[in-house]
């Protein structure tokens, strides 16, 4: 019967995720950021006994790196908001309009 844990970490702006899975003699790590792609890598190992070693260690790197256990399917760590709204599309929220003709090379009509 396979085993997984999930660990997340606030790391200032970003909420990093890491996961580990223990299926037998196989060890499966997941990491990445929350929103966003996960990256992974398998291991097989000699044996359950080294497996299972191996899964108890990455687990406690992880903990005295900071990251804490969570349940499946939650955040524990809150995301950070930017208090700016950033916009979405090239000036489509800017006023006004801006010719060229009345500016020297090399200036925008924002600046």
């Amino acid at each position: 019967m396979a085993r997984t844990r999930y660990f997340e970490k606030n790391d200032k702006a970003v909420v990093r995720r890491w996961q580990i899975t223990l299926d037998g003699i196989r060890c499966h790590m997941g990491w990445g950021v929350a929103d966003g792609v996960m990256r992974g890598s398998s291991m097989t190992l000699d044996d359950e006994a080294h497996a299972l070693r191996h899964f108890t260690k990455k687990i406690s790197e992880k903990e005295r790196s900071g990251y804490v256990e969570v349940a499946p399917g939650t955040r524990r760590c809150g995301r950070r908001r930017s208090p700016i709204p950033r916009r979405t599309s090239g000036c489509s929220t800017w006023s006004g309009t801006a010719t060229s003709t009345s500016r020297s090379p090399g200036t925008h009509a924002w600046s």
